[in-house]
């Protein structure tokens, strides 16, 4: 039978604590992270507008520290209580409709299929600070385009004839207008 064990029975030589409060504040996980070079925290929070949703709280800038902790902040009026993230996949499974496991990404709380897709996903994502995607409600989802002054002011189509070639317009026959604004470089001729 395992034993489980707990927090009094490590010493405080492992982890320094050093000037931080207890219960600890989400601006103190920056000075705990300082302190403890090998290891890095992130913290999400159920988002109170939605039950299904999560925001971010704080989110690590050493990302490749040999340690890393995801951290579920749960809190009322009166008391506050962080819980480890064993797996972020089971917490985030309601984002996706993938019948597995996921990869989430700690910055954007998006999941992908695979870890592949995830590394490629990351150098991108972290130039941006910490964001939260909200989608819209599925009644809502109609893409429309309305800004129509944006639109190029020239209509325009190419036409491609691969019977025809082209026959440089100083070798064409016909008559030449002085007030054109083009000016004809080539023209086409069925062979």
């Amino acid at each position: 039978m395992k034993r489980k064990t707990t927090l009094i029975e490590y010493p405080n030589t492992t982890l320094n604590f050093d000037g931080i409060e207890f219960p600890v504040k989400l601006k103190d996980i920056g000075k705990f992270e300082e302190q403890n070079p090998n290891i890095s925290v992130n913290v999400i929070s159920i988002d109170t507008d939605r039950s299904d949703a999560f925001s971010i709280d704080f989110l690590s800038q050493h990302h490749n520290r040999r340690h890393h902790v995801n951290l579920l902040l749960l809190q009322d009026a009166e008391t506050r209580h962080y819980t480890w993230i064993r797996n972020m996949s089971r917490l985030i499974h309601g984002r996706t409709k993938h019948n597995g496991a996921t990869y989430v990404c700690n910055s954007c709380l998006n999941a992908f299929s695979s870890q592949q897709i995830l590394d490629a996903h990351i150098p991108s994502c972290l130039v941006h600070s910490p964001q939260q995607v909200v989608y819209p409600p599925q009644d809502d989802c109609k893409l429309s385009f309305k800004d129509h002054d944006k639109q190029h002011p020239f209509k325009f189509y190419g036409v491609c004839d691969f019977e025809s070639f082209l026959k440089p317009a100083d070798d064409v026959d016909g008559d030449v207008v002085s007030n054109a604004k083009t000016h004809i470089v080539d023209e086409h001729h069925i062979k």
